[in-house]
């Protein structure tokens, strides 16, 4: 009897080997299936007097070939890949959108400085203006053709957050669902191996969306926490994810039954394709907006400022600058401006309290850019400020020679608080209406040769006269206007003929259209405006978790980088950050590479191997079965004999 127990019990052994291998063959393409492997134990044996007699074997458990060390490797470089690839597509997207050298912003602000340098070297041309208004137009499109790219691509972000939060609510609804099958299906240390498989697949599934960190209990389910702590799974119960929409931003929330929902930002985060999602809508995004809108805004206002000064190809002033109030607060709008003005658009980017509220208020500015000037001939390149030849008693121009003379605009300066619009730019026939007028002393015998400037009217202050930094051959002076009003001038003119010995009084003063007309008309405004692509107009941009926009009350407000510079500073944080980015991806993939290959060697399934294994557990049914062959033949001979 005991000849076909073990024959017995080594069949039924060689069987479950059989199909333990036969299932791993099955699931060679099962992506997350361990290889299982049976145990086996030798029964107890029976005493027989002349010793121990073995009982043949049981099968003692069928487990899968799993490393939990290697698991938590997988999921965190599962994760990073994600998070990385994510920022690393847009961030290359972005780039190429802003270095195209032929179709890029910068091209097009390049071009509409060559525009205007051309049409300042023959300024009563009407064709020569023309194409600096459609030079203006063409950079207005190009912003705003980048700011709808780059706009698409923060709405695509936007809906992908969507989608990630959807697919991550039904990722936990599915571990949580097998967290129950699990335990009801687990008897002591007899668990659903392929269940298990399939709940870790779903937890390096729910990696790539959201990094979690996995705790399991006493009773084998699975506890998934976000990297902020907050509960995603607790054994068969789990919270669900949920979006908040605003025209700024999408906010990402995770709803439990206990508490009130807590906002999930991407630095609450560490891996997954919802945090590098959240990190580009929060941070890289908003950075470029504001950067672009910076520079739209900075660029207009300058341009603007420094046209209003001017006088058309009529001899007559555009409209003067206009303070505006809302319930933001006042401004002041350079409504004689080239360009629409966007004073409102950057009070609000002032008053922002977060970095997505500056960008949304610097896509708007973009957004509203325009050219106001339609007729080219309302162009004001012709200075508002002229000379006054003073002659010699033969009658001979006396020299020196005022041969060019402008006033310069003062860029947006207003650092009070609360905004009130004050910031200085009037016009001098206006701050000193003619016929008054200003008189320059120049003594060749002093250094420098010229002295401070007076006026005709009683009350006005001066500067003295100093060699402009910027502009080669440019003298500069200020004037301040007397109280209550006590506006300031700045005024810069060009000398030439300088006599070596000698003094002379030179005398400019503020054009009048009603009496001057389309006298003296020059092209001094014009070159002034030119002149801005080479002065640092723009504060760079700051960085922070709040805020990004460089705000003139920020403590140290101060204007350091050209237009080319600073969008050069843009392109180098793009560039910057998608190199990074690239060259982290590159050293998580190639972990994520090893630690696959370590889970393969562990967990994968090797059909030679298992084909090997078909055989010996083939043959040992065989062998088994022959026992019980055996077994019964001897048992038949006895009966035979017996009967």
């Amino acid at each position: 009897m005991n000849l076909l127990n073990l024959g017995a019990s080594g069949v039924a052994v060689a069987r479950v080997n059989l199909e333990a291998a036969s299932h791993n063959i099955s699931n060679v393409s099962t992506e997350g299936y361990s290889r299982q492997v049976v145990s086996q134990n030798a029964r107890l044996p029976q005493y027989n007097g002349f010793g121990f007699l073995g009982q043949g074997a049981d099968v003692a458990s069928i487990s899968r070939m799993f490393d939990q060390f290697v698991e938590v490797e997988l999921r965190t470089t599962t994760s990073n890949i994600s998070s990385l690839q994510a920022q690393k597509n847009a961030l290359g997207t972005i780039d190429n959108m802003l270095t195209d050298s032929s179709t890029g912003i910068m091209a097009s602000v390049q071009q509409f400085f060559t525009a205007m340098q051309t049409a300042a070297a023959n300024p009563t041309s009407i064709a020569t203006r023309q194409v600096v208004l459609s030079e203006a137009q063409a950079l207005v499109d190009r912003f705003q053709t980048t700011n709808s790219q780059i706009e698409e691509l923060r709405q695509n972000l936007r809906s992908s957050v969507e989608v990630n939060v959807a697919q991550i609510n039904t990722l936990s609804e599915s571990l949580a669902k097998i967290n129950r099958e699990i335990t009801i299906l687990s008897d002591g240390n007899k668990i659903p191996n392929d269940l298990l498989d399939q709940r870790d697949k779903l937890v390096v599934d729910l990696n790539k969306l959201v990094n979690v960190n996995v705790v399991q209990s006493s009773n084998g389910s699975y506890n998934v926490f976000l990297d902020n702590g907050g509960a995603l799974v607790v054994g068969g119960d789990h919270s669900t994810l949920s979006t908040q929409t605003t025209q700024s931003a999408i906010n990402v929330f995770l709803d439990t039954q206990y508490a009130q929902p807590v906002q999930l930002l991407y630095s609450d985060l560490k891996g997954g394709t919802l945090h590098g999602n959240l990190q580009l809508l929060e941070q890289d995004i908003p950075r470029v907006q504001i950067d672009l809108g910076n520079l739209a805004i900075e660029f207009t206002d300058a341009v603007n400022r420094q046209h209003a000064l001017g006088v058309d190809l009529t001899g007559q002033y555009q409209p003067q600058q206009t303070q505006n109030t809302t319930a933001l607060g006042s401004w002041v709008a350079q409504t004689g401006g080239l360009f629409q003005d966007l004073g409102e658009e950057r009070l609000t980017a002032e008053l922002a309290t977060n970095i997505t509220d500056e960008a949304l208020a610097m896509r708007l500015a973009i957004d509203h850019m325009s050219v106001k000037v339609g007729n080219p001939a309302q162009l004001a390149m012709a200075s508002g400020v002229i000379a006054v030849p003073a002659y010699n008693a033969d009658g001979t121009v006396a020299k020196p020679v005022i041969s060019s003379v402008w006033q310069e605009a003062y860029l947006h300066n207003d650092n009070a608080t609360p905004f009130t619009g004050s910031e200085p730019n009037a016009r001098l026939n206006e701050v000193l209406p003619p016929p008054a007028t200003i008189q320059i002393p120049f003594d060749a015998s002093t250094n420098p040769v010229f002295g401070t400037p007076t006026a005709s009217v009683a009350g006005y202050t001066f500067t003295a006269i100093s060699k402009s930094s910027s502009q080669q051959g440019v003298w500069e002076f200020e004037m301040t206007a007397p109280a209550p009003g006590g506006e300031k001038v700045k005024l810069a003119f060009k000398a030439e003929s300088l006599p070596l010995t000698g003094t002379q009084s030179l005398t400019i003063r503020a054009r009048d259209p009603a009496n001057d007309g389309i006298a003296g008309m020059d092209n001094s405004n014009m070159l002034a405006i030119n002149a801005l692509q080479a002065k640092p107009i723009l504060a760079s941009s700051k960085s922070g978790a709040t805020s990004l926009y460089p705000k003139i009350t920020d403590p140290g407000f101060t204007r350091t980088a050209t237009m080319e510079v600073y969008f050069a500073q843009t392109v180098s944080y793009v560039g910057s950050r998608g190199s990074i980015t690239g060259v982290q991806l590159q050293a998580q993939q190639n972990l994520n590479l090893e630690v696959t290959k370590k889970k393969e060697g562990l967990s994968g399934v090797d059909l030679d191997e298992e084909a090997a294994n078909l055989v010996r557990f083939q043959q040992a049914y065989q062998a088994s079965s022959k026992v019980i062959q055996v077994a019964q033949e001897t048992f038949q001979s006895i009966l035979d004999a017996v009967g």
